[in-house]
This record gives C-alpha cells, sequence and structure tokens, in this order.
C-alpha cells in the first residue's frame, strides 16, 4: 500500500462471488522464511510504515505516534541501522500516516493528516540527506497511504476521511467524502503538483457492499461535542438508564445510527451501502505499470476503484464479492478447528499490481461490523482472511487463498484463536516479488504477528506457502506488523515489516526450497 519499490521485478504495495479454489498441492516448488534480524526504534508503538530505496539499500520506517521517520541502512539484514531520526515537527492533533521512498532520488514522501475531521491533510516531500522540507503539497481529507509509481514519475494518496462529526440540531451524522491524491514528480520535488481526483457515486456495481448485508463501520465520534472521545456511560437516548444493548443516536444519509453501548461511550455503528460518496474510503492505492492508471482498495465498501491519472478522474469501480471457504470462526479455545464454512465479504487493505499489469492482487483484512458469531443468518462476515486475484478493468475473479492463510499460521503456531470470531490472522498489506521464474507475494499478518509467502505461480489458485513469526513467545497481536516491503542483498530475498505494537522493524530471509505447501479447504 505504501511505496513503488526501484526494480520492476518487485511491485508493492499501499483492496464477483466464487467458491475459491485456493488449494495447495505439496511437493511443488515452495520457498521457506526465516527471521533474519529485528530493529528497535527504541519507541514502544507507532512503526507503522516501511519502504525500501533498492539501489541504495536504505529503508524509511515511519513512526506515528511520535511523528517522525527513521532512516535506516539495511546492506547488513541481520543488523539494520538507524541512519538518522527526522522528526517532523508535526502540529497538535496532526498524524504521520504513511511515508514512500522515491525509488531514484535523495528524498521520501511523507502522509500527514490534518487536526481535525473535515481538515485536509498533506504530502511533505522530503531530503532522505537531512529531513529538510522540499516541498508541501495538499491532499484530501485524511490520506491514510502514499506510494509512488515504477518509473518514479508519479506518487499518490488514498484520503481515507473516515471520520465522522454529529450535529445536535438535526441529529445527523455526516462525512466528508474520501478522494485521490496524485502528485507529479517529473520535474523533481521542487516542481511538483498535486491533482486532487473526486470520488464518484458507484452505481449498479455488483459485489460491493450492500445496504441488505448488514455491515456496519464502528467509529467513535465526539457526540456530545466536548472536544474528545468519552470512554464512559452515555446516556444518548436520555431515559436515564444505562444500557448495554444499541441505542439509536441519530441518522446518517436517512439510515439510523446506533451507538454500539451506552455503557462503553462513543462508538457509534454507522450503517454500511454503497449509495454515497460519503462513505467511500479509500484505503491503499497502486499503480498500473505505465503509471496510467491509478487503483484503490475501499475496504469497507468491498471494492476496487480506477482512475486515469492523466484525466484525473474516476473511471469505474468493481466489487470483490464475497470468499467462501472452511475457517475458525468460533473463539472455542481449541486452535486450528477450521471445520465451519465462511462467507465473507473481502474487504481488502493492501494491494499490489502485476509487472504486467494484467492482474490486481489483494489483502483481505476486513474492517466492519459485527463479529461472525452476531451477525444475522446467510449475511456476509467482515474479511475475507485471504489474499485474492482480479483481472481488471471489470474486476473478474482469478483466484484466492482460500483458508491458507490461518492454515499456515496454525501449522506455525501463530493463529490467534482469540480472533476467530473476528477476522483471524488479518492479512493486512503486500508485496510482490519475483524469485527466480515464480511470482510471490508476501502479506503481513498482523493478529498473528508474522508474515506469509504466497506463490503466485498460477493465479487461479495462489498456494500459500509457509507462515513465519517475529516472536512467537509474544502474545499474540502484541506486534502488529502492517507495511511490509521486498529487498535484495548479494541475490539473497527479503521481507521488511513495520510493526506498529511494539516499535520494531522485523526482515526475513526468503529461500528457494523443496518443501510441502500448506493445504487449504
Amino acid at each position: 500500500m505504501k511505496r513503488f519499490p526501484f526494480v520492476l521485478t518487485t511491485l508493492f504495495l499501499a483492496a464477483g462471488c466464487a467458491v475459491a479454489a485456493g488449494g495447495n498441492s505439496p511437493g511443488a516448488q515452495t520457498s521457506q522464511l526465516s527471521l533474519a534480524g529485528v530493529y528497535a526504534s527504541g519507541e514502544k508503538t507507532g512503526t507503522e510504515i516501511v519502504s525500501v530505496q533498492q539501489k541504495t539499500l536504505r529503508a524509511v520506517l515511519s513512526i506515528s505516534e511520535s511523528g517522525a521517520v527513521d532512516l535506516l541502512d539495511i546492506h547488513s539484514p541481520a543488523q539494520p541501522v538507524k541512519i538518522a531520526r527526522f522528526d517532523l515537527g508535526l502540529k497538535s492533533g496532526e498524524q504521520l500516516t504513511s511515508v514512500a521512498f522515491h525509488p531514484a532520488a535523495d528524498y521520501f514522501l511523507a502522509a500527514i493528516q490534518g487536526a481535525g475531521p473535515r481538515s485536509p491533510g498533506r504530502v511533505e516531500i522530503r531530503s532522505a540527506a537531512n529531513g529538510q522540507i522540499l516541498k508541501s503539497l495538499p491532499t484530501g481529507v485524511g490520506p491514510d497511504s502514499v506510494v509512488v509509481d515504477f518509473t518514479g514519475r508519479l506518487a499518490a494518496t488514498a484520503n481515507e476521511a473516515e471520520e465522522f462529526t454529529y450535529d445536535p440540531s438535526t441529529k445527523t451524522f455526516d462525512s466528508v467524502e474520501g478522494s485521490l491524491t496524485v502528485i507529479h514528480l517529473e520535474g523533481g520535488p521542487e516542481k511538483a503538483a498535486a491533482t486532487q481526483i473526486a470520488l464518484s457515486e458507484p452505481t449498479d456495481t455488483g459485489g460491493m457492499t450492500a445496504e441488505g448485508d448488514g455491515r456496519f463501520l464502528e467509529r467513535p465520534v465526539d457526540w456530545n461535542g466536548n472536544g474528545q472521545i468519552d470512554k464512559g456511560a452515555l446516556d444518548v437516548d436520555g431515559n436515564g438508564q444505562i444500557e448495554t444493548q444499541k441505542v439509536k443516536a441519530g441518522t446518517f444519509l436517512g439510515k439510523d445510527v446506533f451507538i454500539k453501548s451506552e455503557a462503553e461511550g462513543e462508538t457509534f455503528l454507522i450503517p454500511l451501502g454503497k449509495t454515497s460518496a460519503k462513505i467511500l474510503e479509500p484505503e491503499c492505492v497502486a499503480f498500473s505499470p505505465d503509471g496510467n492508471k491509478l487503483y484503490a482498495t475501499l475496504q469497507e465498501n468491498n471494492a476496487i476503484a480506477i482512475a486515469n491519472t492523466a484525466q484525473g478522474i474516476i473511471r469505474g469501480y468493481f466489487g470483490l464479492g464475497t470468499s467462501r471457504h472452511m475457517a475458525d470462526v468460533e473463539d472455542d479455545g481449541s486452535v486450528g478447528g477450521f471445520t465451519q464454512r465462511l462467507m465473507a465479504l473481502r474487504e481488502p487493505d493492501g494491494l499490489a499490481v502485476s509487472p504486467d499489469g494484467n492482474f490486481i492482487v489483494t489483502a483481505d483484512e476486513g474492517d466492519t461490523a459485527p463479529k461472525t458469531s452476531k451477525r444475522a443468518f446467510g449475511k456476509p462476515a467482515g474479511g475475507g482472511r485471504t489474499v485474492s486475484v482480479f483481472a481488471p478493468p471489470l474486476g473478474v475473479m482469478m483466484g484466492d487463498t482460500a483458508n491458507g492463510l490461518d492454515e499456515a499460521a496454525g501449522s506455525s503456531r501463530l493463529y490467534p484463536e482469540n480472533r476467530s470470531e473476528q477476522r483471524g490472522s488479518e492479512p493486512e498489506m503486500l508485496i510482490l516479488f519475483t524469485m527466480g521464474s515464480t511470482l510471490y507475494a508476501g502479506v503481513s499478518l498482523e493478529r498473528a504477528d508474522g508474515v506469509a509467502l504466497i506463490s503466485l505461480e498460477d493465479t487461479t489458485a495462489p498456494k500459500v506457502i509457509e507462515a513465519a513469526g517475529i516472536d512467537p513467545k509474544a502474545p499474540r497481536g502484541s506486534i502488529g506488523p502492517e507495511g511490509i516491503d521486498h529487498f535484495e542483498v548479494d541475490g539473497r530475498h527479503y521481507l521488511i515489516t513495520a510493526n506498529e505494537k511494539n516499535g520494531t522493524a522485523a526482515v526475513f530471509e526468503v529461500k528457494a526450497s523443496q518443501a510441502p505447501s500448506v493445504a487449504a479447504r
């Protein structure tokens, strides 16, 4: 989601209803993952995105909690070394969300969210030599990811605009429309310019989240207008009682909005449908190889938007339908019981485009409520727990990994049983790279605290090869790998992850071998 690497053998990333093939045959040419090294930033949390410049073997690592960027030397993958830390000097309420190293020049881009729910964000182009600002460019509201295209000519942000406001006079909730920003870098950072792309309203787009699916955004909202999100009891309906069940708090686009629980404070359930651009929230972006198209995941809407970068307009959308496979959907303390049938909207987070531009790969994390055990009978869950492959521009489903990611996590003793009723291992972001003659995907597993390796040799049946953990002894969910990238040193392949929940970055070596792959059902 967050970056474009330098060599065309590596692709990053910044999201049809079918029963997935997804099967994995033993004895195939596979690869092995092993932890090579860990970089400790000194921060307890916030290391969210990492982006590598292959030609200099440097990386930038965002530290969202402190608003800083670490510049790393990764010549020795076992011992990444901090070259410098750049404090971005953010104002109160602003947040660093993403970074992207330019593939060739000595600068990186930092995406920064504004201080308020309606405040536009910006991208700062900063020198990798000293961290100084070379150019600051406006974006839409809530830029959540930034990437650079394969040639280094363009960059883009996905402006999520995910925050909601409440108007007590009309008892209505509202949100700013999400958008995309394309940044032109052809003339260097000093001449860089930004183009804003508004999202049009999808019409008759199958496979997107529909009102009848019963899905909700679970969002904090300053309902009582005191300038903060209250966690304590809140009597929304004014009846003098604090209910633990849903209580109506207002409306959004004419639909009822409920507080999740008056006892738990200002967390609200915003109804999802596909009727307005106000509910479209771009999560991650990726360019086509020629830079002419920009793809963006609309995670909560279960769709991908396609933009024309030259014209600065949205060309269309396609929905991603549901993934259907066996899974563990009960938090019963029994790890590895993948015996229940799951039907879930994919709800992708990260995405990447193949080197030839013929297919798109998504990491199907999920991000909507309610959890699996609370959904109405016959309604889809949220989060495919898969990596899926689609053919643009119509979004024809090619294949997905079925339950392979969770199975691989289980085989490596990484599966987070306490997340079974939510979204399992939660594939977050992914990177594509070529090793030998085979295209692979490396995907971060946020709740399993590790990474998985997937062969895309057969795009109709992507094979999960293996999952490896960062610290298998740590409690599941305490490391939280988010951003992921690939690099090579002396012909050896590595994956690097930014681990948001413990302030580290982890490096894995990928080796080719002959070994059984994980069977999916």
